[in-house]
């Protein structure tokens, strides 16, 4: 329902700038609340539970998440886990890329470059792998849409090499390790994994209808569709998303050099909207989620616009 009205109301120019800002506000407000559980956990002073909580269960702990042992802070928001969080500050961290690198702000160029970095900050403080995963998705959105030379994208790449070889040494190793490579074996790691072959399971034994919408939590897109909605409620699903997004593409490709305004919109969004898709396939669906149907809300509802209306499109 919420992409639904999303895509029929938002039917001008105006509706669409507005839906975007205030899209992005509410980053801005899950970031800054991570951002304060942060400091407060720096400065060894206790988070107002009782008053900046909106969950009662598990996942309101999460303002505590740290790392080696209570030894890192990990920024995480609005009583979800940092993952959550990434999950949100990605998709808008590429919907500002496009914006700042095409030279189209919905306030000014500086505040546009601001609130990019800060978002780049926070999902790097948040120490999701998942995160860390959309960072270098955006690195190879920055390969294929950046303005610069070629000279200055291969630099780009030995730079990003160089951070590598960095992250590999001490005492980053260390952080890396736990956050990435003994995932595979123990912690989060050994629990997705084992969710999957749950799963999967599952799946085997209600294949056609599944056990049920949200009745199992897999790490993993494809997985967690199948098993949960079985191959009816999967394939409709996919065959949907896969509909959408390519009839985008399409319209990307015939509008670029008719409508460079209503270009940045499609190729914005778009993205946005593929980069979550790719978080979802090596984590879990996250169809309750809001980020997930305001994105496809908002790519579906170009076709309202008028500039999209007068261009002839065959």
């Amino acid at each position: 329902m919420t992409m639904i009205c999303i895509a029929s109301c938002v039917n001008s120019e105006k509706k669409l700038i507005d839906s975007l800002r205030y899209f992005l506000l509410g980053g801005a407000f899950a970031a800054l609340w991570g951002i304060l559980h942060f400091l407060l956990h720096i400065l060894d002073l206790e988070y107002p539970a009782f008053l900046f909580n909106n969950s009662i269960g598990v996942a309101a702990l999460g303002y505590v998440s740290t790392l080696l042992d209570g030894t890192i802070p990990r920024v995480s928001s609005v009583a979800t886990e940092p993952s959550y969080l990434v999950r949100s500050t990605i998709p808008m961290i590429v919907i500002l890329y496009i914006f700042w690198n095409f030279r189209f702000h919905l306030t000014s160029r500086a505040a546009t470059y601001f609130y990019l970095i800060f978002l780049v900050v926070v999902t790097i403080l948040s120490t999701s792998t998942l995160g860390f995963f959309g960072l270098f998705m955006l690195y190879l959105i920055f390969l294929f849409t950046a303005r610069p030379s070629f000279i200055a994208k291969v630099l780009s790449i030995f730079v990003l090499a160089f951070a590598f070889m960095l992250l590999y040494s001490e005492p980053f190793y260390i952080v890396l390790n736990e956050l990435v490579f003994e995932k595979f074996t123990i912690g989060s790691g050994g629990d997705r994994l084992n969710t999957v072959l749950i799963g999967v399971e599952n799946f085997l034994e209600s294949p056609f209808l599944g056990v049920g919408p949200g009745m199992l939590t897999v790490h993993d897109l494809f997985v967690k569709m199948y098993s949960n909605f079985g191959l009816f409620g999967a394939t409709f699903y996919f065959a949907f998303i896969f509909f959408t997004l390519y009839s985008s593409y399409k319209i990307i490709i015939k509008i670029k050099l008719k409508s460079r305004k209503l270009y940045i919109f499609y190729l914005s969004i778009l993205l946005a909207n593929i980069t979550l898709l790719l978080l979802d396939v090596v984590s879990g669906m996250s169809y309750t989620y809001g980020i997930f149907w305001v994105l496809l809300g908002l790519l579906m509802s170009l076709k309202n616009l008028d500039e999209y209306k007068k261009i002839k499109i065959v």
